[in-house]
């Protein structure tokens, strides 16, 4: 049975068409970094730590992706956790991306230091399709990589 995201109301543009997997094991569709920094003058641009990103089959941080940014973890602060928004990455350059959001309107520029901020790419399909032996498989979470 085949559902249509558009139709159903879900998240998804279709700009990757249709993809198909088999005879394989995918990992890593999306990728996903850490937001190490908020720009001091811009509250639309942010910096990801490159070291540590994962960078996935589909989808990396360039301009024109989706991501989904979402407040994961916080030694001690709770207030914030689990908050989200979905963006477009409108400009990658120098090593700051320029969101079509401010990162403020997720979290006050002065909590920032205080949480881990993950961005993760969104993987855009029209249709996705796993034949006879095609299997995706998310890695494993470890909080260390946040």
């Amino acid at each position: 049975m085949a559902y249509d995201i558009k139709t159903l109301l879900g998240f998804g543009t279709g700009k990757l068409d249709d993809v198909e997997i088999s005879d394989g094991v995918i990992e890593n569709v999306n990728s996903y970094a850490r937001i190490i920094k908020i720009d001091e003058l811009n509250d639309d641009k942010v910096a990801i730590d490159t070291e540590s990103a994962v960078i996935g089959r589909y989808e990396d941080f360039s301009a024109g992706n989706d991501v989904l940014i979402h407040v994961s973890a916080s030694a001690k602060e709770t207030e914030y956790i689990g908050k989200y928004m979905v963006a477009k990455i409108l400009l990658s350059q120098n090593g700051l991306l320029t969101l079509s959001k401010k990162i403020t309107d997720l979290i006050p520029r002065d909590q920032f230091e205080f949480y881990t901020l993950q961005m993760v790419t969104a993987a855009n399909f029209d249709c996705l399709t796993l034949k006879e032996g095609g299997v995706i498989m998310p890695p494993v979470f470890d909080i260390h990589k946040l």
